[in-house]
């Protein structure tokens, strides 16, 4: 409960950036890690918003599909019915 370090814990949102947005300004495309007209088409679509369930089912988060330079580079595969 509450981590190792609890004060040392980073908030969803500076998580997400770390993985986004920093990046891109650390190689000079301050341009991307954000989605918006002409920005750069490089994205991962995943099942459930992030910021609407609680922290304990993060881990339960699944990725649909990534998308790089517009196009479509990994897609999961549709559940199976029974």
């Amino acid at each position: 409960s509450g981590g190792w370090y609890p004060d040392e814990r980073l908030t969803l949102e500076e998580t997400l950036r770390a993985f986004t947005r920093t990046p891109a300004e650390i190689v000079g495309e301050s341009g991307a890690g954000v989605i918006r007209v002409g920005a750069s088409a490089n994205f991962t679509v995943v099942d459930r918003d992030p910021f609407a369930i609680p922290a304990t089912e993060l881990r339960e988060v699944r990725t649909l599909a990534t998308i790089v330079a517009g196009r479509v580079v990994w897609r999961a595969e549709p559940a199976a019915h029974p």
